[in-house]
């Protein structure tokens, strides 16, 4: 092969790409138009650049990564995303405060910060001044604990009979995360936590599904 064919079929590359990306995209209006008929919702794993809506720009995305390649067990790094909502709710509404694709968290699930992302791209999630690309700090969330039916006042046992109730009578966990960073760890650590009355309106923490 000469160096000119050689130069013709790079030139004729993008033009084929873009085929393609014309085609994916036109694949893609099709799935969601069918998926939208079907009744299928929002899902953030198809949310390609977490702005809270899927469109074009995320066939975009997509499309710029054209005919690359690379190790595929680094999806299983991908972060899991978190957040508080802004809405507040009566403990025997926590179950359903979240938005399609997350679902009310357990203290387990989220206990660890590090190893996940703040969805501050969700509508409704709670920032503070100082959160950044982070989450808020010092504002308690309805929590689940894993236990039980239980109305206690105990921290990490109080979950309104399984968040059922909105009974002042009863008692649900909250946690939020400890704005002072010099007190002695615990095994909550880096959260607080306190117990509130399941007629309290509060906040709920939520972690994807």
């Amino acid at each position: 092969m000469n160096d000119t064919s050689h130069t013709q079929r790079k030139r004729s590359l993008p033009a084929v790409a873009w085929l393609l990306i014309g085609l994916l995209a036109g694949a893609l209006a099709m799935t969601a138009w069918q998926a939208r008929a079907a009744g299928s919702g929002y899902d953030p794993q198809l949310d390609v650049n977490h702005d809270g809506v899927i469109n074009t720009l995320d066939i975009q995305e997509t499309a710029s990564a054209w005919d690359t390649s690379g190790d595929p067990t680094l999806v299983n790094l991908v972060t899991r995303g978190y957040y508080q909502t802004s809405a507040t709710v009566p403990g025997n509404q926590a179950l359903t405060a979240c938005t399609a694709g997350y679902h009310m968290a357990n203290m387990a699930e989220i206990q660890n910060t590090s190893a996940l992302r703040y969805a501050k791209e969700v509508p409704g999630a709670v920032t503070a001044q100082d959160s950044g690309n982070g989450p808020p700090f010092s504002i308690t969330g309805w929590i689940r604990t894993g236990v039980s039916s239980n109305t206690s006042t105990q921290v990490g046992a109080g979950n309104c009979a399984l968040w059922t109730s909105n009974s002042a009578a009863n008692n649900g966990t909250t946690v939020a995360l400890q704005p002072n960073w010099l007190l002695t760890g615990s095994n909550l650590s880096p959260w607080d936590g306190l117990t509130a009355t399941c007629s309290t309106p509060k906040r709920v923490w939520c972690v994807q599904d």
